[in-house]
Parts: structure tokens; C-alpha cells; sequence
């Protein structure tokens, strides 16, 4: 990918944001940027892929009714409003399950043109029970940081250096003159974005829990202030890298880094359903479907169009060529707020196959309400990461103790002093622990009977660990 390129994906997510308020994805800026750093990053990227895929063609991989994997969100907030509540990450949990477990039975708007071609990925999401040391968690991290915000670089600057170094954005290339101005222009920094600064506590963000056992997803402020003066607006609403395997790694170009930025980055106003700071993201990306966008990055997956015309590809044989994504192709007076998916159903940017553009397609760039489906190639090829380079997330959670969300009987609730629990399990109980809504432990031991009177006011959550089940509830002090 070249500088104008990169310039040019700078303009979508600046300018492109206030058509329409679409969706949003940063894949291909963070994947530019690691690639600026370390050279070979897209071409290793590239031969993971068709290593996945061969192995899905071949039949070589295993069958499995269900396959969970554990992950942990990072909270990483400086305004209250960014501190998400835990009820919003839950039903996040509930939505990302729902996407990639997909069912007919459940699914109005696939058409059914595509809806032979959708699949199920039969991979359950879960919270980590437990962090790298073995503390039971909450899978919830909330840290607090002085960052007000992770997008390292000023807009104003970049659109005044492409100004004065007469740059035309529409140009098929730059001249090394103009090349040479930018670079000067921006300090010698390029086009760093310093996208990755919230997955490390040394830039203000939070250090990643074990990539290979965990799913990082980091959840910050990716906003700018276009207008001084006039607050911020969404700037990226994610991204996230593909998995690539060390040993097809061209030799000097493994990133030293590569688990410290491994996961997936949400912007706060991004998480959802039923996000109260959704702000201009109302109507089109408020469904919480950013993050299963995300989430098949991280498992291989590129966006539809393949990034280019219709001479491009995605390397999935049952999608359809597209020219681009959906979103560039609605009217420049498209209603956010008024419209139907059906609304989509003519647009056809390659005529070559016949096919409509697949607007359904988790992998697009499309309204979120109309996102519904992989295809069955995708969902292949996913299962070929999470069995292939991602595989130490299935082995992760081996013989972890399974989390059983219903209610535990104990009184009183709301409680001033002692919380007795009532436990009806023949198993002798390992532990009981009591986590704020911060995730913090705050009471653990064994007895039956929590002296809770230290507590603050507030709601907790209570887990009874048997060793091979975890029970866990809520519980209100006075």
C-alpha cells in the first residue's frame, strides 16, 4: 500500500464519516502502519491466509460442535463516559455469540438469494474467568488514563500539509518532491497514527493478557475534533490485525511486539447494542456489530470487496465481486435515520457475475441493521485460524471450569452485614469470591457465610467456584 493510499483512507474516515455516519473500519491503516515498520507484515499476512485456506479445502480440520474461547475487555477510560457499564459489555457478548453463531430461524434479512451461502462458525465467546496469574476476574479490566483519547496525530496538520505541498488526492501517484514535503511537513512521522498506543501501559493504554490464551479487546476514545473547538467525532470505530504464524515469517521481520498488539480495538461510542453515547453513530452503527466486523480481521477474514475494484478479491470464493463496499455506493442524501435494508437490493458494482452487491455480509461496510451473515468459506477459512495460528485459544480453556450465569440462592439482598449463601451442589465448594463492578476483588474465602458490612453501597458480583463449575450472581448492599 502507498503513501497516497494511505492518504486517501485519511480522507474516507475524515470526510467520509458525515456521509451518512457509516460504519467505519481501521484494518487497513493499522495494517499500513505495521507494515511501514515492519516490511514483509502484508506479504506474511497473505501467506497465513492461503496456508488457512488450503487446510479448509483439504478437509483437514477438525470437526467440532462448539469451539469457546475466552476474552477480556479493557476499559481504558478518561471521561465517566467512557467508562462503559458492564450491562453494555454483556450484551455486547450476547450480540458478537449471536453473529457468528448464525441460524436461519433467527435471521430476517439475509436475502434468499445468500441465504444457502450463510453459516454458522459454531465459536462461543466467552469472559475470562481467570487472568494470566490465575486471580479470578470478571474478563471486565477498567483502567483509568490521563490519554484523552488514541489517535496520535492532528488533523488540521495533515490537511494543511497536503495543501501547501500541492497534493492531489484523486492522483494515482505522488511525486517524490511532494513525497519529500509531506514527510518534512509532519515532522518526519509519516503517517503514524499511533493506533496501538492504548494496548500499552507505558502510551497510556493497558498491557495485553496473554495473546495466545486471551482475545484482547481494547475499548477507548478514537475521536478527533475536526472543528476546533466543536468537540470530537468518531475517527475510527475499530480495527483489528490478522493472525500471521511465526515461522513463515520472512527472517528480520517478525515484529518484536507482535503480542503486545494482537486483538481487537473498539471506539467506546462503537459498543453496543443499546450504547447511550452512540451520539452521530445512531441508526448505522449501533447495533454492536462493529465488533464482529473486528472480530473476523482477527481471524483472517478481509473486507468483501477486497479492498479494491473488481479486479480485486477477497480470496473467498462464495462472495460476490464487489467494487467496493456498500456504503460508498448510497445516495449522498441517504437518511440514516429512514431507511430499509431493502433499500440495497439493486446495487450492483460488477456486473461481470450477475450478482448483487452482499450487503449482508459481516465483512462489508453496511448500515449495521443489515449485517447478518458469513458465508460458508468465510466461516472455513475463520476455523482454519482459530485451528491453525490461533489455536492456543481453544487449548486455553481445556478443563477450565465451566460458568454457569443463574441464580445462587442467598439472603439477605439487598445485605448490611452478613451474605449468607445457600449452595444445593453436592461438590464441596473451592472458593467464593466478591468483585465490584470495576472488577476488583474485594471478599474472597469458603464459608458460606461473607462478612460484606466494609463494602460500599453499591451492586457486587459473587462467584461460588466447585472447581469444575463456576456459579455466579448479583447481589445489592445497602
Amino acid at each position: 500500500m502507498n503513501i497516497k493510499t494511505s492518504l486517501f483512507i485519511l480522507f474516507l474516515f475524515t470526510f467520509g464519516i458525515s456521509k451518512a455516519q457509516l460504519h467505519r473500519c481501521g484494518a487497513l491503516l493499522a495494517e499500513e502502519q505495521l507494515e511501514q515498520r515492519f516490511p514483509g507484515f502484508e506479504e506474511t499476512a497473505h501467506r497465513t491466509f492461503q496456508t488457512a485456506k488450503k487446510a479448509m479445502n483439504e478437509g483437514t480440520l477438525q470437526n467440532r460442535s462448539s469451539q469457546k474461547v475466552q476474552v477480556v475487555f479493557h476499559i481504558v477510560y478518561n471521561k465517566p463516559e467512557e467508562n462503559v457499564p458492564d450491562q453494555l459489555i454483556y450484551d455486547q457478548l450476547e450480540r458478537l455469540n449471536a453473529d457468528f453463531n448464525w441460524t436461519s430461524a433467527n435471521d430476517p434479512i439475509t436475502r434468499n438469494l445468500y441465504r444457502p451461502l450463510a453459516a454458522n462458525a459454531d465459536i462461543e465467546f466467552v469472559l475470562a474467568s481467570s487472568d494470566p496469574n490465575g486471580n479470578p476476574t470478571t474478563g471486565i479490566n477498567r483502567v483509568n488514563t490521563d490519554r484523552t483519547g488514541f489517535i496520535n496525530f492532528n488533523i488540521q496538520t495533515i490537511l494543511q500539509a497536503i495543501l501547501d505541498c500541492g497534493i492531489d488526492i484523486t492522483a494515482d501517484t505522488l511525486t517524490q518532491e511532494q513525497l519529500d514535503c509531506l514527510t518534512d511537513a509532519l515532522g518526519g512521522t509519516g503517517l503514524n497514527t499511533g493506533l496501538d498506543d492504548i494496548k500499552k501501559f507505558d502510551t497510556g493504554g493497558v498491557d495485553a493478557w496473554d495473546p495466545d490464551r486471551y482475545i484482547n479487546i481494547w475499548v477507548g476514545n478514537y475521536a478527533v475534533e475536526l472543528v476546533p473547538g466543536q468537540g470530537g467525532e468518531p475517527f475510527l470505530l475499530g480495527f483489528s490485525y490478522p493472525p500471521a504464524e511465526a515461522p513463515n515469517w520472512p527472517a528480520g521481520t517478525l515484529p518484536p511486539n507482535l503480542e503486545e498488539v494482537e486483538g481487537v480495538v473498539l471506539h467506546y461510542q462503537a459498543l453496543g447494542p443499546g450504547n447511550a453515547t452512540t451520539g452521530s453513530l445512531v441508526g448505522i452503527a449501533d447495533q454492536g456489530k462493529t465488533l464482529s466486523h473486528e472480530m473476523g480481521h482477527y481471524f483472517g477474514l478481509r473486507h468483501v470487496w477486497g479492498d479494491g475494484d473488481c479486479t480485486e478479491d477477497d480470496g473467498i470464493d462464495d462472495t460476490p465481486d464487489m467494487a467496493g463496499n456498500t456504503q460508498d455506493n448510497l445516495a449522498a442524501d441517504f437518511d440514516a435515520l429512514n431507511y430499509t435494508c431493502v433499500e440495497f437490493d439493486p446495487i450492483n458494482t460488477c456486473t461481470n457475475d450477475q450478482l448483487p452487491d452482499m450487503y449482508e455480509n459481516m465483512m462489508n461496510y453496511t448500515p449495521e441493521q443489515c449485517q447478518s451473515m458469513f458465508t460458508k468459506e468465510q466461516v472455513g477459512l475463520m476455523t482454519a485460524m482459530l485451528q491453525g495460528p490461533r489455536s492456543g485459544l481453544l487449548d486455553a480453556l481445556l478443563g477450565t471450569p465451566q460458568i454457569v450465569n443463574e441464580e445462587l440462592e442467598f439472603f439477605p439482598n439487598p445485605v448490611d452485614d452478613i451474605l449468607t449463601i445457600r449452595f444445593s451442589g453436592t461438590t464441596r465448594v473451592s472458593s467464593i469470591s466478591i468483585f465490584d463492578l470495576q472488577g476488583r476483588l474485594v471478599v474472597q474465602g469458603k464459608e458460606t457465610e461473607m462478612n460484606v458490612s466494609q463494602l460500599l453501597e453499591g451492586m457486587y458480583l459473587i462467584r461460588l467456584d466447585t472447581g469444575d463449575k463456576i456459579y455466579q450472581s448479583r447481589f445489592v448492599k445497602n
